[in-house]
């Protein structure tokens, strides 16, 4: 990425706690999606087991649609 996300498009596949489980209590992704956001990426969210306490606990503001 040459040392920047500016502008870059990521995608972030799997945001839950663990596998096979919608809690997303001590994700990691909390802390880096909107750290990926601050820097100015673009960043695009998907979790195949739970999309509503991922859309709750990470703001539209985070993620491109």
């Amino acid at each position: 990425m040459d040392g920047s996300v500016n502008g870059k498009r990521i995608a972030v596949l799997g945001v839950t706690f663990k596998p096979e489980t919608d809690n997303m209590r001590e994700s990691p992704a909390l802390i880096m999606v909107p750290a990926l956001v601050d820097a100015v990426a673009q960043v695009c969210v998907t979790d195949p087991q739970d999309r509503k306490e991922g859309q709750a606990l990470l703001p539209k503001r985070d993620l491109v649609r």
